[in-house]
């Protein structure tokens, strides 16, 4: 399989490329015998025009993949809709989808959305709720623009404001603390697991911080982990660094890990690990139970904060051990087929199943 993104002529303009979900998805079909071609960007109205699609044709229908959204063809032969369908549509919005999260009686994180314009009431929001403060766009992605953990009023207040410089709506939550964990559903079964560790450096007792990035920084480059991005530089870097009593030319004792963003994505610097000794199976069943919740969702990864991942989640789930901070329309699979550590976890060939099996239904939006 391929690492990273390869120009593929195909029916593609020239200069186009598959990014490397899209290489994973197409060496499943392949591995099932399915014919898969690569689509111009131009098919799709938002493209990017150097990010090509890849059709699959399974019997008489043919789905669409790109840029991590799995869709039917149109009536014209296009792309059309989601394979999700509505839950296609709820998923984007955060706080919809906890609501139909917490009346399926699935823990998640308290918060209330606000307009980017109603800053006044947001902030007072924040003010009263007791512990850290997580804010966040209501229909953000790739997890930009989170910020987890806030405890000053002036914290709170820049965040704030930098979601509602970009986004109509802005989510306010408790922050809750743990591990990250990723769970890759496609119906009806959970079939990856990692963890989503943020940016971070291990100290050695004598390298400083920015030297520790940098050779970390070189290990990417050796390695070439497909979907592992460097660790930005910037105010998210610099508030975790401060939030943890650390500058750049700090040396961290051996051993001792340093955390360097707040979010836990592959595009923040983050590290996936499929580790699953180091999880209770019990979980699996919940964040199952969680996805078939809402109506029409084939597929999804739920983003999930447990404290303690060995321990066994509660009978009935009180919100002390883990919590469900958001499922993913349209979640990105290469993190499973190469992970930063642990064996790989083969997500794209259960989604080939599941459009086999919607193919052979002949089941369309």
């Amino acid at each position: 399989m391929a690492s990273w993104s390869v120009v593929l002529p195909d029916e593609g303009d020239g200069g186009e490329s598959l990014d490397g979900h899209s290489l994973c998805l197409r060496e499943a079909a392949h591995r099932a015998g399915i014919v898969t071609a690569v689509s111009p960007a131009r098919l799709w109205n938002d493209a990017d025009p150097l990010c090509a699609g890849l059709r699959l044709t399974i019997g008489a229908k043919n789905f669409y993949y790109r840029e991590q959204r799995l869709s039917w063809a149109a009536a014209d032969g296009g792309p059309g809709e989601p394979i999700n369908g509505t839950a296609h549509a709820l998923l984007r919005n955060k706080h919809r989808t906890k609501a139909v999260l917490a009346q399926a009686g699935i823990p998640v994180p308290p918060g209330a959305v606000f307009a980017s314009s109603d800053l006044e009431r947001a902030l007072l929001y924040a003010a009263e709720m007791p512990g850290e403060v997580c804010v966040k766009p209501n229909t953000g992605s790739l997890g930009d623009l989170v910020f987890p953990a806030l405890r000053h009023a002036t914290e709170i207040f820049d965040a704030c404001v930098a979601v509602a410089t970009c986004h109509d709506e802005l989510l306010i939550e408790r922050s809750v603390s743990g591990e990250v964990w990723r769970f890759f559903f496609v119906r009806p079964a959970i079939v990856g697991m990692k963890l989503s560790r943020p940016a971070n450096v291990v100290g050695d007792g004598k390298s400083t911080i920015a030297a520790l990035i940098d050779a970390k920084h070189s290990e990417r480059r050796r390695r070439r982990v497909p979907g592992h991005s460097d660790i930005p530089a910037g105010h998210a870097r610099d508030f975790m660094l401060t939030r943890q009593g650390w500058d750049l030319e700090a040396i961290v004792p051996a051993g001792r890990r340093v955390f360097l963003h707040p979010a836990s994505n592959g595009a923040m610097g983050a590290d996936s690990i499929t580790d699953a000794d180091a999880l209770h199976p019990g979980y699996a069943e919940w964040i199952r139970a969680a996805c078939a919740a809402v109506p029409d969702l084939l597929f999804s990864a739920a983003d999930v904060v447990i404290q303690d991942p060995k321990a066994a989640p509660a009978a009935v789930p009180t919100m002390e051990n883990f919590w469900v901070l958001e499922l993913n329309a349209s979640p990105g699979v290469q993190p499973f087929h190469y992970p930063w550590e642990g064996p790989a976890q083969d997500v794209c060939g259960a989604l080939i199943a599941l459009l086999c099996e919607l193919a052979a239904a002949d089941r369309a939006p």
